[in-house]
């Protein structure tokens, strides 16, 4: 006869993670997380990249990092910072909230920014002057999600289109796929459209990257985020 045994859910605490998603320098959560190739210890970049201006050696183990160029050994670690944004409740929004007004008091705005290139991309490169780039080409170096875009079920007036499957860049903003939906369907500029995620209505402003961590996306698998339209209510 066999035994019954009934598997409990695992609970850990945010405080007993702590250790292994805070950044020893500023003391606050990984953003834009960065690995020092020569011991694996990891911090923020502006943290790390703001400490090695005047360092050589490692802060957590005292490690040579590089005689003469120390930031030759630093590689952004983007499977770290996905799971700090996953484990750390609003972290993501806080951060492009914080971004946003910065570049604003400074009369910029985020889409002039140069994209974060692969983590296979040493800093150095990432010091240089970025080459001028087609206006298309803002987001080529973004990693990628895909989606799955179908029409709301209560929604009969809309037809299914015909490639409903997408895979974009993570900045795609909500507003991109309706503009390529209007097209899609034919609308009127009259008639609105609405995006929705599990139900929710989506701001014209939210990325794709605040889906990911809201649906908690695995990159591995890869299975679509399912997205809605309809029409907005007049």
């Amino acid at each position: 006869m066999e035994e019954d045994v009934t598997v409990k859910p695992l609970t850990l605490r945010i405080q007993d993670l702590n250790p292994h998603i805070v950044c020893s320098l500023c003391a606050g959560y990984f953003i834009d997380a960065t690995t020092i190739t020569e011991c694996l210890h990891t911090f923020c970049k502006s943290c790390i990249v703001k400490y090695l201006q005047t360092r050589k050696h490692c802060p957590s183990c005292n490690v040579k990092v590089h005689e003469t160029q120390p930031l030759l050994k630093l590689k952004l670690d983007i499977v770290m910072q996905d799971i700090v944004y996953k484990l750390v409740p609003r972290l993501y929004e806080k951060e492009q909230a914080r971004q946003k007004i910065f570049y604003q008091t400074r009369g910029l705005h985020l889409g002039h920014v140069r994209p974060d290139r692969s983590a296979e991309q040493s800093f150095d490169q990432l010091a240089r002057p970025a080459p001028t780039l087609h206006r298309g080409h803002f987001y080529c170096f973004d990693k990628q999600v895909s989606l799955r875009i179908e029409p709301s079920s209560n929604d009969a007036e809309l037809p299914k289109i015909l490639q409903k499957f997408v895979r974009c860049p993570v900045r795609t903003r909500a507003l991109q796929l309706e503009k390529l939906l209007r097209r899609k369907l034919l609308l009127p500029p009259t008639r609105e459209l609405e995006i929705l995620c599990s139900g929710m209505v989506l701001d014209q402003d939210t990325p794709m990257k605040k889906l990911m961590v809201i649906t908690a996306y695995d990159e591995k698998e890869d299975i679509p985020i399912l997205l809605n339209y309809r029409l907005k209510k007049q």
